[in-house]
C-alpha cells in the first residue's frame, strides 16, 4: 500500500488561552488543475474518514516522531477539508508554532491512503476516497497555492532581548528547504 501526502493552506492562527496556540485552515482543497504530483482531490474524498470519527495526527513535516498537536475538528465544505487544531505544550511544538506566527512556515500537508481514484486523460489522477491518517505543518507544500491567508501575532516577548535565539535552528531549516527545493526541481 502506498502512502500519499498533499499540502494545503493554513487559514488562521491564534494563541490559545493556555499559551499553546490554535490553528485552522484547509488541509486539502477540491478540484483545480492538479498539484505538483498531478493529483486532484474530489469533493467527498474525506467523508468516510470524517464519518468514522478518525482524528488524524498532527506532525511536524510528516515526521511521526514529532507529534506537535491535535486536530479537534474536521469538516468538508465546497472548498475542501477544513480543520481546526491546537498545538501541544512541548519545545518542538512551540518552535513550530513560532515559525507559523513569524510567517516562516505557512502550509499544511495531508497523509492518506488512496481508497478509490480514477486516472484522467490529461495524466492527472482524481482521488475519490481516502483514508486520512495525518495532517502535518510543513515548510514546502506540494500544492503551490498552499499559503497562510491569516495569522494572528504572538506577543509573548516584550522586547527582542527577551526572545530566544533561533538562529541555528533557522539555518538548519534553510538547509532543509534548500535540499527539498533541489529535489523538487529535479522532478520537473
Amino acid at each position: 500500500m502506498v502512502i500519499y501526502s498533499k499540502s494545503f493552506s493554513i487559514k488562521s492562527f491564534a494563541d490559545g488561552t493556555d499559551g499553546t496556540g490554535t490553528i485552522e485552515g484547509y488541509a486539502s482543497t477540491f478540484g483545480g488543475a492538479g498539484d505538483r504530483t498531478g493529483d486532484i482531490i474530489a469533493p467527498g474524498a474525506f467523508k468516510a474518514s470524517i464519518e468514522a470519527g478518525i482524528k488524524p495526527k498532527m506532525f511536524w513535516d510528516h515526521d511521526k516522531s514529532q507529534v506537535i498537536g491535535v486536530w479537534d475538528e474536521l469538516s468538508e465544505d465546497d472548498h475542501g477539508l477544513f480543520v481546526k487544531g491546537r498545538f501541544i505544550d512541548t519545545e518542538q511544538s512551540q518552535y513550530v508554532r513560532k515559525l507559523v506566527v513569524m510567517g516562516a512556515i505557512d502550509a499544511m500537508s495531508i497523509g492518506f491512503f488512496v481508497k478509490k481514484a480514477t486516472r484522467n486523460m490529461d495524466g492527472t489522477r482524481t482521488i475519490l476516497e481516502t483514508e486520512l491518517f495525518e495532517i502535518s505543518i510543513v515548510p514546502i507544500p506540494i500544492n503551490t497555492e498552499a499559503l497562510i491567508t491569516d495569522a494572528k501575532s504572538f506577543d509573548a516577548y516584550k522586547s527582542l532581548d527577551a526572545a530566544p535565539d533561533y538562529t541555528d535552528d533557522l539555518n538548519i531549516l534553510n538547509r532543509h528547504l534548500s535540499d527539498l527545493k533541489s529535489f523538487l526541481q529535479k522532478g520537473k
